[in-house]
């Protein structure tokens, strides 16, 4: 991926190897999509001028992005429009990382059709308490 500009600031974006971080980022998007874009800018950002914040100080994507946006907009003096746009991108990029519903459905064996279908007789029985 080409870098994205912030500022005047090229930025190069990078996946986290964590599958759970990357949820976690795209989740916290129902709650708070500021800062959850926030925090996928921040995640993904590599270089030398990627913010101080570190995502394993807190280990919540909705305090890592505030921390973020703090960084950015307070201390660097960026346009929140210009981070929220770049935090976008990474979030997209996340989102897209991860696997859909129907891909999930159809390894889990969870689909319509699919699967294991169990009876009473396939049912497994719980062990005899030990006296």
């Amino acid at each position: 991926m080409k870098p994205i500009d912030l500022c005047g600031i090229p930025i190069h974006l990078r996946l986290p190897k964590s599958f759970a971080v990357r949820n976690e980022i795209v989740v916290s998007g129902v709650a708070n999509l500021h800062r959850a874009t926030a925090a996928a800018l921040g995640i993904c950002w590599t270089g030398p001028s990627s913010p101080k914040a570190r995502y394993e100080q807190t280990f919540s994507p909705l305090i890592f992005g505030g921390a973020i946006i703090d960084e950015l907009c307070e201390d660097r003096g960026m346009p929140w429009p210009d981070v929220f746009a770049a935090g976008v991108v990474a979030y997209t990029l996340i989102a897209d990382s991860l696997p859909r519903e129907d891909e999930v459905a159809r390894i889990e064996g969870n689909s319509e059709g699919a699967g294991v279908q169990l009876d009473a007789e396939h049912v497994p029985q719980a062990a005899p308490a030990s006296r």
